[in-house]
């Protein structure tokens, strides 16, 4: 049972942790000023996205990457 649960924690969390995969990408090949500055851009448009109700699922993908990139940015 405990094989089971293991295998679809990571399946469950796989998606989240691609995300800060690809942040930790552009945080290497960046510096931490362009990797907030790049994070806030993308941030800015997951709303306006979010706000065109057509493409909310691209939307909240692009403010959860935005804010994860500002947070390792910062940290």
């Amino acid at each position: 049972m405990s094989i089971i649960l293991h295998f679809f924690g990571k399946l469950i969390f796989w998606p989240i942790l691609l995300i800060w995969a690809l942040v930790g990408l552009v945080f290497k090949l960046t510096g931490k000023l362009i990797t907030i500055a790049i994070g806030t851009l993308i941030l800015i448009t997951g709303i306006i996205l979010c706000v065109t109700i057509i493409v909310i699922p691209l939307g909240i993908i692009l403010i959860l990457m935005g804010i994860c990139m500002i947070i390792k940015g910062i940290f």
